[in-house]
């Protein structure tokens, strides 16, 4: 494992520093803020699943909580039983999960409609993740030609952003991806043949 990593629960933690390609504090912060980069192990290798900017002044206890408050965030709870608490989040009542999303194992998502127990109901990373890509496909995206980085980016634009709603009703009835797709450049699409071969 590399020194210059700490763990905070079953996260990797690096701080990046500005000679790293990857620094993403501008100029005007780069003395106030700290950039930390956060991977999971799988399949014994680290995988990065998040960047977390924060003040440099807080102490290394500090650093961790907030990397723990974070990475760890749960919206509702899930009772002994199974039984789905939901707490009101933004718009609705809910359940959000961002250890299991951000492991990408597990229910990491319930919506206001959905009810039943844990793990019967709701949806996981893996869950948001084919919904993006099935979207992308409506929309005539060759999906082998996207970077799965990009993919990554939309999965985790939509857990940030769905608050009540099934993630698929955001997606299409929202419209929260069109932005994606109309940045995409030409050569990640299918040409008319290929589509028609689907």
């Amino acid at each position: 494992m590399n020194n210059n990593m700490f763990k905070v629960r079953d996260f990797y933690c690096k701080y990046i520093d500005q000679d790293n390609p990857n620094f993403a504090i501008s100029e005007k912060y780069k003395n106030e803020m700290i950039q930390i980069d956060v991977f999971i192990k799988k399949e014994d290798e680290l995988k990065k699943v998040n960047t977390i900017i924060t003040s440099n002044k807080e102490n290394e206890k500090e650093i961790k909580e907030f990397i723990e408050k974070v990475m760890c965030q749960e919206i509702g709870k899930i009772l002994e039983d199974g039984t789905v608490r939901k707490d009101y989040f933004r718009q609705g009542w809910i359940y959000k999960n961002y250890e299991n999303f951000y492991k990408r194992e597990g229910t990491c998502y319930i919506s206001e409609y959905d009810e039943g127990k844990f793990g019967d109901t709701g949806i996981s990373y893996d869950g948001i993740e084919e919904v993006v890509v099935h979207y992308l496909v409506q929309c005539g995206v060759n999906v082998d030609k996207v970077p799965e980085t990009l993919i990554e980016t939309m999965v985790e634009d939509v857990f940030e952003t769905v608050d009540w709603q099934y993630t698929c009703s955001l997606i299409e009835g929202d419209q929260l991806l069109e932005e994606y797709v109309n940045d995409l450049p030409k050569e990640y699409f299918f040409e008319k043949e290929e589509e028609d071969e689907l």
